[in-house]
């Protein structure tokens, strides 16, 4: 921001010159700030056209920044939490807390302090070459140990029919790995590699690694394979043991990691696992691997809301059911009745898993689409739901201020 005299003359700068770069975040710079204004305090307000992040500034006519606000998050929320023990303390303890979201890295400290901004891990217009449209939103930002890195995965196939993961470097995310359908490629490099792009076919999934290590992609470090699927109406999720997923006609396919370091897959060494006659004749909204290295299958979709034969169920690596649970109206449709207890609506895709100890072991929480949230054991028992429907529970949808303690189930 550029201060001038009356006359037109330069008096001085306010923020750091360079604008905002992948790396650690300089509170001082700032990205193409688009609005200023001065309040009753003298104090200038400075908005930004960013994403990564979204920031109003607030500084003195001087110069110095006073505070800054960050958020609020895009549709639906998202990111993720890592929890990790601090130097010194037990595994299982839970130290420091980092999140993620959207390309972004946050440290975050006991509630109800806020989060702070450390790093601007990725910054998409730095990224063109990717088969990937990172001009959007649909970023890695879910964490996941794997083989001594730590590696950010995004798989909501809803925004991209893709997976997209990426590997911590320092202050930055350097990609390693995408997955997704062979439209996804043919949109993402049609300019950029028009000559590649036209002798693809027009089906099938594709799979780019970095082969070379240097986090840039191109066609020789992408593979094809014509007769497999990508996704499903609501995500195949690759976390927790960075799986990748896709479909043959009555198949489930799984790329495992291949043993060692670094990250690498083969389409050769995928394993097919079979499809279960609801998932076959009532289509799939999403799938998610546990920790136990079952599958568990969303089954339904549009065309069928309302379904007695919609359920969700866990498949075995063996292809066997391990156990059903109605879900009649499945995916992000707006057609069902007023719930009843036990009832599950407009499910989308697990968000995560927690050890309850002894025999109960893994729970997993499924998305609603009403503001609920269900959490059920790793064999399939509803545990209870969380949060409350919204069209019983409007208070959800304005909430101006959270505190310890406050009621969303009612």
């Amino acid at each position: 921001v550029k201060v001038f005299a009356q006359d037109g003359r330069l008096l001085r700068r306010i923020g750091a010159r360079g604008g905002r770069r992948e790396g650690r975040f300089n509170p001082l710079a700032m990205s193409e700030p688009i609005a200023v204004a001065i309040d009753a305090d003298d104090q200038l307000w400075v908005a930004e056209h960013d994403s990564r992040p979204k920031r109003v500034g607030v500084w003195s006519r001087d110069g110095r920044l006073i505070r800054d606000f960050i958020g609020p998050p895009g549709y639906g929320g998202g990111g993720a939490l890592l929890a990790e023990p601090s130097p010194g303390q037990e595994d299982g303890a839970t130290g420091r807390l980092t999140g993620f979201y959207r390309g972004m890295r946050f440290s975050v400290p006991e509630w109800p302090e806020a989060a702070t901004l450390e790093a601007v891990m990725f910054r998409p217009e730095a990224h063109g070459d990717l088969p990937y449209p990172v001009n959007g939103d649909a970023l890695p930002d879910h964490p996941v140990r794997h083989g001594g890195a730590l590696y950010l995965v995004h798989d909501n196939g809803w925004a991209v029919p893709a997976v997209f993961i990426g590997e911590a470097d320092g202050d930055r995310l350097a990609p390693r790995v995408i997955f997704g359908g062979i439209g996804t490629l043919r949109k993402a490099w049609q300019r950029l590699h028009p000559a590649y792009v036209e002798g693809l076919g027009k089906e099938g999934v594709f799979l780019w690694q970095d082969a070379n290590g240097d986090g840039t992609a191109e066609p020789g470090e992408v593979a094809v394979q014509p007769d497999w699927r990508a996704g499903a109406m609501w995500a195949m999720r690759a976390w927790p043991a960075l799986d990748l997923l896709a479909r043959e006609t009555n198949a489930l396919v799984v790329l495992k990691p291949l043993p060692g370091e670094p990250l690498r897959y083969s389409l050769d060494a995928a394993v097919r696992i079979p499809l279960p006659e609801a998932a076959l004749r009532q289509g799939i909204t999403a799938i998610a691997p546990d920790r136990d290295g079952n599958y568990i299958l969303n089954c339904g979709g549009g065309g069928n809301q309302g379904s007695a034969e919609n359920v969700l169920l866990s498949l075995a690596p063996d292809g066997r059911v391990r156990w059903t649970y109605p879900n009649p109206f499945p995916a992000n449709w707006h057609n069902s009745p007023m719930p009843r207890d036990g009832d599950i609506q407009h499910t989308l895709n697990v968000e995560g898993f927690a050890s309850a100890g002894g025999a109960i072991g893994d729970v997993f929480q499924l998305n609603g689409n009403k503001g609920t949230r269900y959490l059920f054991t790793h064999d399939g028992l509803f545990v209870a739901e969380l949060f409350g429907d919204m069209r019983r529970n409007p208070m959800q949808q304005n909430l101006l201020q959270a505190e310890r303690g406050l009621r969303l189930d009612r």
